[in-house]
């Protein structure tokens, strides 16, 4: 018998799987498979030990430490059903996993193990849709169970249907997921003068109640900048105009500046304009929904290449309670140098709102936050918008030519790794993210931060990532997203409880925060991994409601999709068909192509649960055809692979051969000779 360490670096092989220790990756003919967390680790305990009894008592032990007080029956047994579908095996008739009722559970396949060796992958199919350019581009829960008896494993789900992980849910969906929206009407709102007087009265609370609290600050949005020249080819300075004023304005860490990407969503989910000033009710629809006393927006002109790139631009400040202008400023410049032009209206600003002076050291980490080239800054600028847009391909495109010209930009090519994940390149993704890291010295703390768990994350560091995001949190605790992604970084590293401690401290924040859908979205997650179903079911439609209240038309197809996820696992189909087409209209209607193919794709996986292969069938065409046509062929070879697999095992043989038939065209497209291999790995009878 051969044991293998959890730090060991092993490949197990068996039938057409590896599972790679090292990586803690699954892949299957070179096609990686997603599964991770609990499940993995169960595959791994039974592959140490091939055609022996694992107790389930032994799985506790080496899943959860002592003192872990969690409800483990249903927690295996979903884990173990998670671990199932990914392998495309069966409780009644196993290939894999055998279940000893009451016992534990015994892998029956004949297992290799490798020492020493890479997985055996398949091709990167990134050259299908790789940009043409000159040079290469790159568990707190009460009540622990007794174990007196075993529960019954969840309802059968024997058919070859991939696990649709968190994983996999948060990464394709990182755009929305990334972005806050926090919107509730407030009672009494709160002005930019009158800011002190709740710090005082929040401050006399703590003492009375002992509640541990921070000292807030202010907030503004940086809502952005009309075009007034009228010019299409000039609407990327609303872009770059807001990406610098927010990085400008954040800079000291004295005030709470919205992220640019929260805007973005706020203003997508109540079609909010750009305009140089904003309507009382629009205001209060602005401070509702980020928690801002103050909007900072304008207009500019721009007069064109004849006048040399001159740019005239426009700034107000609005008070979100009042209305009152604030403060009114103008300046010219040229689109070469937007920067210093920014830079000096930005100590304005400070003055006229009262916020200190940047020192001296913080001003190279502003320079190193944007990029110095003025095309550099147009092709960033226009793709961090079709980014948000929903459009990755032409993102990808535009942000990997800004990324040549100036390849010393970090935050450029983090968005570029950004752009290589929606589109399901993990491997480019990876590798702009490192990139990120090695050039991310310059800038601010908040940024390197930020850079560097966006590796952690691609490189599937999760201890790591939510170590990172975690200092975030700590040294922001006023931001939701910094919160809700550090929970969501433990959720991963398989601590969902405290995930859920996390969330619980942003309860605490002042209005509106408390109200941000990601919130109750994020704990229906961490529930979900600890095995309670129930409560992140309710938790999930907690999420939902606080979409409806507060108009956060953007986050709800995730939060639907999310809901469709946790009734399939709950083994109500019905039902979770029912959420998942929901899911997929509404990704439809907000013109994001991908969403709505992750939401059919659970569909389909939901109808060949209940035997309706040929539903299934053509909603997975349906599937590949949505991802092909996106630019993500990397999801649709993942798609075909496991339709072939299911029509495998269903003896539908004609037509596991078509499918595999048009996964290898797909592969071979990229002209590699690994593609070619992977190919001969097996044939269909």
């Amino acid at each position: 018998m051969t044991v293998i360490s959890k730090t060991g670096t092993s490949i197990f092989r068996f039938d057409d799987f590896e599972a790679d220790t090292r990586a803690r990756e699954l892949y299957r003919r070179g096609i990686k498979i997603k599964v991770y967390g609990q499940p993995f680790e169960i595959l791994l305990a039974l592959l140490e030990r091939p055609g022996e009894v694992v107790t389930r008592d032994q799985l506790r032990q080496r899943l959860w430490p002592t003192n872990t007080f969690v409800d483990f029956e249903r927690v295996l047994n979903t884990s173990v059903m998670r671990l199932r579908n990914a392998l495309g095996d069966s409780a009644t008739t196993p290939r894999y996993v055998e279940t000893l009722p009451r016992v534990g559970y015994r892998f029956i396949s004949p297992v290799e193990v490798v020492e020493g060796e890479a997985p055996r992958r398949a091709p990167s199919v990134a050259a299908i849709e790789a940009p043409p350019t000159p040079a290469a581009t790159p568990e707190a829960t009460t009540g622990a169970t007794t174990g007196e008896s075993e529960a019954p494993e969840e309802p059968g789900h024997p058919e070859a249907v991939p696990a649709f992980s968190l994983e996999a849910r948060r990464m394709v969906g990182a755009v929305l997921v990334g972005a806050t929206v926090m919107a509730m009407v407030v009672a009494a709102g709160l002005s930019w003068g009158g800011w002190r007087r709740w710090q005082h009265a929040q401050t006399q609370l703590d003492k009375a109640t002992g509640r541990v609290s921070f000292k807030a600050r202010p907030a503004i949005a940086i809502l952005g900048f009309k075009n007034l020249s009228g010019r299409p080819e000039e609407a990327w300075l609303s872009t770059a105009f807001s990406e610098m004023f927010t990085t400008e304005m954040g800079a000291g860490e004295t005030l709470r500046v919205i992220p640019t990407r929260e805007i973005a969503v706020m203003k997508a989910s109540r079609a909010l304009p750009d305009s140089d000033k904003y309507a009382q009710e629009l205001l209060q629809a602005v401070r509702s929904a980020s928690g801002a006393e103050a909007v900072v927006l304008g207009s500019y002109t721009a007069l064109g290449k004849d006048s040399g790139g001159q740019v005239r631009l426009d700034v107000h400040v609005q008070d979100t309670s009042s209305g009152e202008i604030r403060a009114h400023l103008s300046a010219t410049g040229t689109e070469a140098k937007l920067f210093p032009m920014v830079a000096q209206m930005g100590a304005e600003l400070r003055k006229e709102l009262g916020v200190s002076a940047i020192a001296d050291e913080e001003v190279a980490s502003l320079s190193a936050s944007l990029p110095d080239n003025a095309e550099a800054a147009r092709l960033y600028s226009e793709g961090l918008t079709k980014l948000r847009g929903f459009h990755p391909r032409e993102a990808r495109d535009l942000l990997a030519h800004a990324a040549q010209i100036e390849p010393k930009f970090a935050i450029g090519h983090s968005a570029l790794s950004a752009a290589w994940m929606v589109l399901g390149y993990d491997d480019r993704a990876r590798e702009e993210a490192k990139k990120a890291v090695e050039r991310s010295a310059g800038l601010s703390r908040e940024e390197r931060l930020l850079v560097e768990e966006r590796y952690r994350e691609q490189t599937k560091e999760w201890a790591k990532a939510a170590e990172l995001a975690g200092a975030l949190h700590t040294f922001f605790p006023d931001r939701v997203d910094y919160g809700v992604w550090a929970a969501r970084m433990q959720t991963l590293a398989g601590k969902p409880a405290d995930a859920l401690v996390t969330l619980q401290s942003l309860g605490q924040l002042p209005p509106p925060a408390p109200m941000d859908p990601l919130i109750s979205m994020t704990e229906a997650e961490a529930l979900q991994e600890l095995g309670k179903l129930a409560a992140a079911l309710q938790a999930i439609r907690e999420a939902e409601a606080k979409c409806r209240a507060v108009r956060a038309t953007a986050l709800e197809p995730n939060i639907v999709l999310e809901e469709g996820n946790i009734l399939a696992d709950m083994g109500d189909s019905r039902a979770a068909s029912t959420a998942l087409e929901r899911a997929e209209q509404l990704f439809g209607a907000m013109g994001d192509p991908n969403g709505a193919a992750r939401a059919l794709n659970k569909r389909a996986d939901v109808s060949a649960q209940l035997g309706k292969l040929e539903d299934a069938r053509r909603m997975y065409e349906r599937v590949v055809a949505t991802y092909r046509s996106a630019g993500n062929a990397s999801a649709a070879v993942g798609v075909l692979e496991e339709m072939a697999r299911l029509l495998e095992s269903k003896g539908d043989t004609p037509g596991a051969r078509a499918a595999h038939a048009e996964l290898v065209s797909l592969q071979q497209r990229s002209g590699t000779q690994m593609a070619q291999a992977a190919s001969r790995q097996r044939v269909l009878p």
